[in-house]
């Protein structure tokens, strides 16, 4: 059964929660891409590769849907709802993690992490902001989308 707008929301807002917390309590100077996968009761997190790890901003769709081929090629069956997570550098330099969310049946919503760096450099999130489904926003360029594409693939 497809998950309603405010189920799917809600799936978003826990993303964004457990991606602060860890931001919190770990010391991580990067952010490698990582999936979140949404069956039922259950959550998979998954990074990609090391090689992986500070990829661009034009390469991101093109990694997003080989990861869903690769997710999908390893067994994994289509998620309830799938949520992509990834670091964004501005021109100025200022970085944001950017989280979509997806599910197969056509709905999207997105949010983004401000980030700062503390003295040792680690990333802290300092504020989020997210645009839940239904929302414009939400739809172009939307990286989970893309991983859901090469699942079904």
């Amino acid at each position: 059964m497809p998950l309603s707008d405010h189920d799917f929301n809600e799936e978003l807002d826990a993303v964004v929660e457990t991606t602060i917390h860890l931001l919190r309590d770990k010391e991580q100077d990067d952010y490698s891409p990582v999936a979140f996968l949404q069956a039922g009761e259950d959550f998979d997190i998954m990074t990609l590769d090391d090689e992986e790890q500070d990829p661009t901003e034009a390469e991101l769709p093109r990694l997003a849907k080989e990861f869903g081929e690769h997710l999908a090629d390893q067994g994994h069956d289509l998620p309830d709802c799938a949520f992509f997570a990834h670091l964004s550098k501005a021109d100025d330099g200022h970085e944001s993690l950017v989280i979509h969310g997806a599910t197969p049946d056509g709905q999207s919503n997105v949010a983004y992490l401000n980030l700062q760096r503390d003295p040792k450099g680690h990333l802290k999130a300092t504020s989020s902001k997210a645009w839940h489904s239904p929302s414009p926003l939400a739809v172009t360029s939307n990286l989970a989308r893309e991983l859901l594409n090469g699942m079904q693939s």
